[in-house]
């Protein structure tokens, strides 16, 4: 068997990243400024310039930035070359004052705002893909496989990060608080949704029930508890368990078929 080279890539994304994470990627960078440079000599007014870093310039990067998240301050240095083409119409000359922050520039246009991508945040939405995938499709291959290596037994967003993880891998835990903020159990049977644990009520805080004694709440495991044979809700279960907004909330959800799982 050959043993790969330590610059080995794949699919021009490094195979092996050392202590170095800058060095690593650098060739990313320099191609996404090289394309820059060839743009500056064009004499583009600032609306071309826009859209050439819109629909050019920031997809170049999208693959490598969709399996891990790179350094902050790679993210800074690209931005900080793609502000100064866009302003000055050269990507390696800085200073002065923008007439907008950048900030403000990377607001969408829905606000009537340039709609540019903060590349730090745009990173972590695409990361979190990967997430998303591994909460909600059990059947691909490459999840079976992350799950057997990672959390054999539990799920995604409640496994905790292993020591000495692969440093590709450890930024997709890392996105686990952008999807606790829209990710919650599609309830069927009930028997493996926790009810304080796991996220479940469709427009609760944190998708979590709010109990009627918040400093004792009764000991009820899973949610599959707070149904009747017939599998409908237990209302008198619920008004005794938990506040009345949560009640509302569980009683709307009409999909909890005993006949489905989670």
């Amino acid at each position: 068997m050959k043993e790969l080279d330590k610059k080995a890539r794949y699919l021009g994304n490094p195979l092996f990243v050392g202590r170095n994470k800058l060095a690593a990627f650098e060739d990313l960078r320099r191609k996404v400024e090289a394309r820059i440079q060839g743009w500056k000599a064009k004499l583009l007014p600032q609306s071309g310039r826009a859209t050439l870093i819109k629909h050019v310039a920031i997809s170049i990067p999208i693959y490598t930035m969709s399996t891990c998240l790179l350094p902050k301050s790679w993210c800074d240095n690209l931005e900080k070359s793609v502000r100064n083409f866009l302003w000055k119409n050269d990507p390696n000359v800085g200073g002065g004052f923008p007439p907008v922050a950048w900030s403000k520039v990377c607001q969408p246009k829905s606000r009537v705002e340039l709609g540019f991508k903060n590349l730090r945040v745009f990173n972590k939405a695409l990361v979190a893909k990967l997430g998303w995938s591994l909460v909600t499709e059990d059947n691909k291959l490459w999840v079976r496989a992350i799950k057997a290596k990672y959390f054999p037994y539990t799920t995604f967003l409640k496994g905790k990060k292993k020591k000495g993880c692969s440093w590709i891998w450890s930024g997709v835990p890392n996105t686990k608080p952008l999807l606790a903020k829209g990710v919650y159990f599609r309830v069927g049977k009930g028997d493996s949704v926790n009810i304080w644990e796991d996220p479940w009520i469709p427009n609760n805080p944190n998708f979590l029930p709010i109990p009627i004694n918040s400093l004792n709440p009764e000991q009820v495991g899973m949610v599959s508890s707070l149904k009747m044979s017939n599998g409908r809700w237990n209302e008198s279960l619920l008004i005794r368990l938990f506040d009345p907004d949560s009640v509302v909330k569980i009683k709307g959800i009409f999909w909890a078929d005993n006949s489905k799982d989670d």
